[in-house]
């Protein structure tokens, strides 16, 4: 019946009620820090699948919390086909690509009805120099992201497609897991 559909259009969650919040830029900020993250928090109607998030070359503004649903990464190729560059998981950050040259090096497309936090990234740098625990948390998160791709770059040159296979889906599952 109708007056059973919820609409996720309606629903907002805060920052420090969210459950991603062990996953998320909250971790390890105290509940005061929480609120100044969450009044920078954008949250915009859901993604449908095949919407994009953002596009190759496009300026970039912000960094995205997928809340819900997978999010894909990729670039096209000079041949006309895609090159998927990641699938990104519920509590996980997407757009720090763009941050050094201003424009996204890559597009992020939802793969199923999805739903993000935007965190506008010039709000989110001053709010970093002023909170020395958030800013812990993005070197943290950027550590990460150099990490994982350091280690994609060494599976791609020196593995087998078996091993990449079994790389990819021991990752997923350890994400599906946190």
């Amino acid at each position: 019946t109708k007056d059973k559909v919820i609409s996720l259009d309606k629903i907002t969650v805060a920052c420090s009620s969210c459950s991603l919040s062990n996953l998320c830029l909250p971790l390890g900020l105290g509940t005061e820090d929480v609120d100044r993250l969450d009044s920078i928090v954008k949250r915009s109607r859901p993604l449908h699948r095949g919407d994009h998030l953002f596009q190759m070359g496009n300026k970039f503004h912000s960094l995205f919390v997928v809340k819900t649903g997978t999010i894909k990464t990729y670039t096209h190729c000079p041949d006309g086909s895609e090159q998927v560059v990641g699938f990104h998981l519920p509590g996980e950050i997407i757009g720090l690509d763009g941050i050094g040259l201003e424009k996204h090096g890559c597009s992020a497309k939802a793969l199923e009805t999805a739903a993000t936090c935007e965190l506008p990234y010039e709000n989110l740098e001053h709010l970093s120099s002023e909170v020395p625990s958030l800013q812990h948390q993005m070197f943290r998160i950027m550590s990460k992201e150099i990490t994982k791709d350091t280690s994609l770059m060494v599976l791609l040159g020196k593995s087998t497609a078996e091993e990449r296979l079994a790389a990819f889906l021991l990752s997923m599952s350890s994400r599906y897991h946190s």
